[in-house]
């Protein structure tokens, strides 16, 4: 067992590679080491301190090699399990990966017991593409969005604010979880997302840039689904309200500050409480928010975070049947110092470029991923690391 890791630490302005101390797991934890994890938009959020989470290493999103177990830990999870992570525990908010807790963006990392016996740690379900495995926990929560959707929404279409991982893995899921005749509308935050969703084939029936959208029509639209960074959530929510027809249902994905309220929802007193409503799976049923916006519309409003754990399953499932449909999301796949540079990179210019291609969706490999499995068999294609 090394005595010491790398890890990607966070600090003022930017990020760093360090060399840290390794644990050994007590008692009903786990001791990972991460093959390939993903960089996100909270992450990034984080490093720009637009946001308070406290963890030094980020990064929730990994498919993991099980390296030891402490005692009591299930049978299911024994030395070579390859494992993903649902990093959001309904019954512990405090636990959040990558947030509260240290990430994964480290080459070992001690799951809690708690987590581990909150089933937070699963096994890979599917033989997976190694450069696929960061989209399991965004598709996760792309299809859990639909899922709470298709309870009320009526038919109509698509309305999908950002054009990052999320957006993009809502219009290409869109096709097999909606309705056939869904139209899809993406609205762009900028014309270099529109252009690189364009060049690369992403499926929208219509593309709109939100600058200088007021003049802007596209009918009445029955659902939007905000896949928006804290920052823009807001503005996209007052332009969603009026473009809804009645009865049309609004998915507040995207962070919302706190204790935020719109003139276009007047009866809402903490749209963060909405976005709140649903959380891991939790309630089972749903929560949802009805009510009557500024311009007279009866509307329904929900939120989520994370995703239940079936939603992994199902999202790693989809990967493994349709890589050639989502590959193309994942433009960078980057060891730990390259995705270091990445993230300082970052922090400087706040451009979504790495050596000049811009990214959507960053994967960072680890050095356990060349090794060959000890213990369980290997479910992840290591060898393919290019879109089928």
């Amino acid at each position: 067992m090394p005595r010491e890791h790398l890890a990607i630490i966070r600090g003022s302005g930017g990020a760093s590679l360090v060399s840290r101390p390794t644990p050994l797991p007590e008692p009903g934890e786990l001791l990972l080491a991460p093959l390939v994890s993903g960089l996100c938009g909270t992450d990034l959020q984080i490093l720009l301190g637009e946001r308070d989470d406290p963890a030094a290493v980020l990064g929730h999103e990994a498919v993991a090699r099980v390296v030891a177990a402490g005692a009591g830990v299930p049978a299911g999870l024994a030395e070579g399990t390859l494992v993903m992570l649902n990093p959001t525990n309904p019954d512990d908010p405090g636990s959040l990966i990558g947030h509260i807790q240290d990430g994964v963006f480290q080459q070992r990392l001690v799951i809690s017991a708690g987590m581990v016996a909150a089933g937070l740690v699963l096994p890979l379900p599917v033989e997976l593409p190694l450069r696929l495995a960061p989209l399991i926990e965004p598709l996760a929560c792309v299809l859990y969005a639909f899922e709470l959707m298709a309870r009320k929404a009526p038919p109509g279409p698509l309305l999908i604010y950002g054009d990052g991982v999320v957006g993009h893995l809502a219009l290409l899921a869109a096709r097999s979880h909606l309705p056939a005749a869904t139209d899809r509308i993406m609205i762009h935050h900028r014309s270099e997302g529109m252009r690189w969703s364009v060049d690369n084939g992403m499926p929208a029936e219509r593309r709109m840039l939100f600058e200088g959208l007021d003049g802007e029509q596209c009918g009445e639209c029955a659902m939007a689904l905000l896949a928006t960074p804290r920052r823009a959530t807001l503005a996209c929510v007052a332009d969603a309200v009026p473009r809804l027809a009645g009865g049309g249902i609004v998915d507040l994905m995207g962070g919302v500050p706190a204790e935020s309220r719109l003139d276009a929802l007047p009866e809402i007193a903490d749209l963060a409480a909405v976005r709140h409503g649903n959380c891991g799976g939790r309630p089972r049923d749903g929560a949802y928010c009805e009510t009557v916006s500024s311009h007279g519309k009866r509307l329904t409003l929900f939120g989520h975070r994370g995703a239940p754990n079936r939603m992994l399953q199902a999202a790693a499932r989809e990967l493994a049947q349709h890589p050639c449909r989502y590959g193309t999301l994942v433009t960078h796949l980057l060891d730990l110092p390259e995705a270091a540079a990445l993230m300082d990179g970052y922090c400087l210019t706040r451009r979504r470029e790495y050596r000049g291609r811009r990214f959507i969706k960053v994967g960072i490999r680890f050095p356990e991923a060349a090794k060959p499995p000890r213990g369980a068999a290997s479910l992840l294609s290591l060898s393919s690391e290019t879109q089928s």
